[in-house]
């Protein structure tokens, strides 16, 4: 996503990266704090919904995020997500809690 001529945000989108039933992954979404609370991520989030219905047929998706992001996980509810587990990474030796959010819309 662009304004102005300045990256605003962007979504990586991984296909075959199941959870449960929905192989669609947000793997990463972006928005600089500069341009947060404009309808970026919302923007970005319907593009997701786009893709996925055109290559399965519905507009469902997932994505994990760190569970200290509570920003960010208030904007995924108010969006429709909901949790559906906890996936654990680790870097550098330590261990990394993320909840597993999806989209069934």
């Amino acid at each position: 996503a662009e304004t102005g001529g300045n990256l605003a945000g962007y979504i990586v989108i991984r296909f075959d990266s199941h959870h449960a039933d929905v192989p669609i992954e947000i793997e990463t979404l972006y928005v600089q704090d500069s341009f947060s609370g404009r309808g970026i991520g919302s923007a970005l989030m319907n593009h997701a919904k786009g893709i996925a219905e055109a290559r399965t047929g519905n507009r469902a998706f997932w994505l994990m995020v760190n569970s200290r992001n509570e920003k960010a996980i208030s904007f995924y509810h108010s969006r429709g997500m909901t949790q559906e587990g906890i996936a654990y990474f680790e870097l550098d030796g330590i261990r990394h809690e993320n909840k597993v959010m999806v989209a069934r819309y």
